[in-house]
């Protein structure tokens, strides 16, 4: 048989369950302050709730770091294999930015398309008239 405490801390875990399937954006932040300074297991419940949006914004800004990635990759990817001129001023930025052996690979793709012609930013040894 469960005293009148472990009683009444099982009502206030339910009603807080409750509450928030209800509710949730109304009182998770009463809950939260509520479980803070109670005993009762809504505690769990209410950063339950709270780590639930937590997941959701990491999962959000990940995908909007992935979109970015993958957008400036294949604009840059883009340039490099371009065979109308290695002048792009984006894509000149996004070569020059790319760490050293990427840039150099890059480099050398833009070499063999326009050999002949002088090099872009990036891509010029300390002349600026020869390539790398």
């Amino acid at each position: 048989m469960a005293s009148g405490r472990e009683q009444a801390s099982q009502l206030q875990h339910v009603g807080a369950q409750w509450a928030l399937r209800r509710h949730p954006r109304k009182f998770a932040d009463v809950l939260v302050t509520a479980a803070s300074t109670s005993t009762c297991g809504c505690y769990t419940a209410a950063f339950a709730f709270k780590g639930n949006i937590m997941k959701k914004l990491v999962r959000l800004l990940l995908t909007i770091a992935l979109a970015f990635v993958v957008f400036t990759g294949f604009r840059w990817y883009r340039y490099i294999t371009n065979t109308d001129s290695p002048y792009d001023e984006i894509g000149t930025t996004l070569n020059n930015a790319m760490p050293g052996p990427i840039n150099a690979w890059g480099c050398a793709k833009l070499k063999t398309n326009f050999g002949t012609s002088l090099p872009p930013y990036g891509c010029a040894a300390e002349n600026a008239t020869q390539w790398k």
